[in-house]
C-alpha cells in the first residue's frame, strides 16, 4: 500500500533528494529515495498568545511574568476546583426538592431576566467567575493551547 504525499511533504522530500540543489534528482540521488520514504513528519505550528503576539517583550515584565506564574500554578487550579465543587453543591440545594419529588412551582422571578434571588446572584458570580478563568489562560496560553487543553 502506498500512502498519498502532501504536496508541501513532496516539496521537503524532493529538497532532501537533491543534495547539489540542481532542481533535478540524479542517479545517486535518486538511490537515496527508500531512504527519504521512510521519513515521517510531523507538523509543529508554534502559536503565540495574543498579548505576546500585540505587546512583544512583555513577558520580560515583572508584572507579566508574575500573572503567567499565577495563572500556571496548582493554587490558581486548586481556587477554580474549589469554585467548581461549591457550583455544584449550589446547583444540588437550588435542585434538590425537584431531585426529592416535592412538587416545585415555577418562580416567576427566575424567567423576568432580573438578577433578583439569591441563586441567581450566585450562578451570575460563577458564571463571572469562569469567564475571567477562561480570559486569564486565553491571554497566558493562547486560544490554541487552551483550546486543546480544555
Amino acid at each position: 500500500e502506498f500512502r498519498k504525499i502532501p504536496p508541501d511533504e513532496a516539496r521537503i522530500l524532493f529538497a532532501l533528494l537533491d543534495k547539489d540543489g540542481s532542481s533535478q534528482i540524479d542517479k545517486t540521488e535518486f538511490l537515496q529515495f527508500a531512504n527519504i520514504l521512510l521519513l515521517q513528519f510531523d507538523k509543529v505550528v508554534i502559536y503565540e498568545p495574543i498579548l505576546k503576539r500585540c505587546f512583544r517583550g512583555i513577558d520580560n515584565s515583572p508584572a507579566y511574568k508574575a500573572f503567567e506564574k499565577f495563572v500556571m500554578s496548582k493554587w490558581f487550579d486548586y481556587v477554580i476546583d474549589t469554585i467548581l465543587a461549591l457550583n455544584a453543591v449550589v446547583v444540588l440545594i437550588q435542585s434538590y426538592p425537584m431531585l426529592a419529588g416535592q412538587s416545585v412551582e415555577e418562580n416567576p422571578h427566575l424567567a423576568d431576566g432580573e438578577i433578583d434571588t439569591i441563586w441567581e446572584a450566585a450562578e451570575t458570580v460563577f458564571t463571572a467567575i469562569y469567564t475571567i478563568e477562561m480570559l486569564t489562560k486565553v491571554l497566558v496560553f493562547g486560544w490554541h493551547k487552551f483550546a486543546e487543553s480544555s
